[in-house]
């Protein structure tokens, strides 16, 4: 009698130490579970935040690259029409113009660049006109860096002084290639956002 009550002991120690690991997998499988769901929950909250913020986002830094944009346009006009006037005569150089182009061209590759990794174009009801507008708008912006690249490499540069400084040539030279490229990237952003809106299957 007193080796059957020992051996039935013994059988219900090992069945509950055999159960208590599976009670603590068990347990640990949950905790992980709630884990996964809290961050997916977590990540599903921050993705529709940035859903609602990315038009918002978007538009700002448009609107950075077209202040670029329409700085650029204004602060060569005057070099345009010098350059067109006298052909191979060197400007006078001034000393805050340099910054003030190096700072706005910064600007708009930044946000260009983070605009083409970071931020969809938001999606819009399509709007043919506006589209076209945009365009126009797009190539508009480009047609003055073509034309003041024109009149500097054709026209000024064949005619210029043999005493220019050419150090000024190589950096001005430089500011002009980095100011047209910025103007290419404006002018690509422009039409990347009137192709969309033009474009009927995004209704």
């Amino acid at each position: 009698m007193k080796q059957w009550a020992i051996s039935e002991l013994r059988v219900r120690f090992s069945g509950s130490a055999a159960s208590s690991p599976q009670q603590g997998q068990r347990g640990s499988i949950r905790s992980r579970n709630r884990a996964i769901s809290s961050g997916f929950t977590e990540g599903v909250e921050a993705g529709l935040g940035m859903i609602k913020l990315t038009p918002a986002v978007y538009f700002l830094l448009l609107a950075v690259q077209l202040t670029g944009a329409l700085f650029i346009v204004l602060n060569g006009l005057p070099v345009f029409r010098h350059l067109v006037a006298h052909p191979g005569e060197q400007l006078s150089y001034t000393p805050y113009q340099n910054p003030a182009t190096i700072v706005m061209v910064v600007a708009m590759q930044a946000a260009y660049w983070y605009r083409l990794r970071c931020v969809p174009i938001p999606s819009r009801a399509s709007n043919t006109i506006f589209s076209h507008l945009l365009f126009f708008l797009g190539r508009l912006t480009f047609i003055f860096g073509g034309s003041l690249f024109a009149v500097v490499f054709f026209r000024h540069l064949p005619e210029i002084d043999q005493g220019a400084d050419t150090w000024l040539m190589l950096r001005r030279g430089l500011q002009l290639a980095a100011s047209l490229f910025a103007l290419f990237c404006a002018t690509l952003e422009l039409e990347g956002l009137g192709r969309a809106l033009g474009n009927s299957k995004q209704d």
